[in-house]
């Protein structure tokens, strides 16, 4: 799913690209497009920042795993049990930050969307002049 968003990501950066590039080439760059091309390395930045941080989560997850392991095998009794249970909640404080992360990609893909969708006053004017002159 993590690669799939990425392509995708990397997909919609490259159209941006395309496109920024195909309207500086006819000096007829719009203000949507020249925004996109300036918001685009923020994108990028955020993207990579959760890569590092989902990856950092999952090899943390696999050394809990480990480690947890590693301690039962060594003890006995009320030892074991408490080192199951700190060791459980560690596991659901890593799954509650992945949660987290997710969570906060998913939002700031909406917010990309919406700035993709949104209209400047300007646009809203043509859009209303041409509109008027159709009737």
């Amino acid at each position: 799913m993590e690669q799939i968003d990425g392509e995708n990501s990397a997909a919609s950066d490259q159209h941006m690209q395309n496109e920024a590039k195909a309207a500086a080439s006819t000096n007829q760059t719009s203000p949507t497009q020249a925004s996109a091309v300036q918001e685009q390395p923020l994108t990028k930045m955020v993207n990579s920042a959760a890569n590092v941080v989902m990856n950092s989560l999952a090899t943390l997850r696999m050394k809990l795993d480990e480690s947890e392991q590693e301690l039962t095998r060594i003890t006995t009794g009320a030892q074991q049990e408490n080192i199951k249970n700190i060791w459980s909640e560690l596991k659901n404080d890593q799954e509650l930050v992945t949660s987290a992360v997710i969570t906060l990609l998913s939002i700031a893909k909406v917010i990309d969307i919406e700035k993709k969708m949104s209209f400047t006053a300007a646009q809203i004017e043509e859009f209303k002049k041409k509109f008027s002159e159709k009737k």
